[in-house]
């Protein structure tokens, strides 16, 4: 995943670019990696759905191409169109939210049933009976922990719940994982992801972040969840390097690598 944050750090015109080209380099490397034992097999997920749309509407010549990577298990279109401040948002307006993946989930045959949130902390009411009637089970959210301070955390973290719909009836099962980003992944992009904020000229921008080495060691995370009697036997991260960045092409092969080297933790 790569934060989706239209505006923040160039033009509308270069962040779309920029997005649709991480939805093409992804497929290719899901392709690239098809055969890699189950786990390290890479997904691209654009995290909202507002760059497929945009790659849909400016290149119908890839849209048998997408649909199939769709069904495939290479690309993963989670529900919402942005990472959108729902709280502005009218009655009609949240029905919108999912529109077009409504119509992708219809051609391609595969659920998009997942309502991802990155930064903004939090989510209106309201939107849990839109959710419910639109077929959306799940939620996750990945809040900005830095801006919008810690109450937010409080025996939430990494805790699901039903989150119940004002109607009493309509519910998600909410899950809060904490920050939109592993710490390894934010020290990685700090030097990848985050020199590419302003780029103006997107023929400098890589297609994608390729160094190596993708540091996934979650120990000191696993330690940190153990000394909480965190009480699941799995735990979920993001990656992401920066806002707006290439693509981390590094993830597949050190996943790889490290699920043939240790048996526990398995990652995914």
């Amino acid at each position: 995943m790569i934060l989706c944050d239209i505006g923040y750090t160039n033009t509308h015109k270069n962040a779309e670019r920029l997005h649709k080209n991480n939805i093409i380099e992804g497929i290719k490397l899901a392709e690239k990696t098809k055969d890699f034992l189950s786990g390290a097999r890479f997904v691209w997920n654009p995290e909202v759905s507002w760059p497929l749309e945009r790659l849909w509407e400016s290149n119908p010549e890839k849209r048998e191409g997408l649909i199939d990577a769709i069904k495939k298990g290479q690309l993963s279109i989670d529900a919402s169109y942005l990472n959108l401040n729902t709280s502005i948002c009218s009655d009609e307006e949240l029905f919108h939210v999912f529109k077009f993946t409504r119509n992708i989930q219809k051609m391609s045959g595969v659920p998009s049933d997942v309502f991802q949130q990155f930064d903004i902390p939090g989510i209106s009411w309201g939107l849990i009976p839109v959710m419910a009637q639109e077929g959306i089970k799940y939620v996750i959210s990945w809040p900005n922990t830095d801006r919008a301070g810690n109450a937010h955390t409080h025996e939430i973290d990494g805790r699901p719940f039903w989150w119940v719909g004002p109607d009493g009836e309509s519910k998600v099962l909410f899950l809060q994982p904490g920050c939109y980003a592993n710490s390894g992944s934010m020290q990685k992009g700090w030097t990848t992801g985050r020199p590419w904020f302003g780029q103006r000229d997107p023929e400098k921008v890589p297609l994608t972040i390729k160094t190596g080495n993708a540091n996934v060691d979650f120990t000191n995370k696993l330690v940190e969840l153990e000394n909480s009697d965190y009480p699941y036997d799995f735990t979920v991260l993001s990656w992401t390097l920066w806002d707006n960045s290439p693509l981390d092409a590094d993830v597949p092969f050190a996943v790889k690598a490290w699920n043939e080297k240790y048996a526990y933790p398995k990652i995914i």
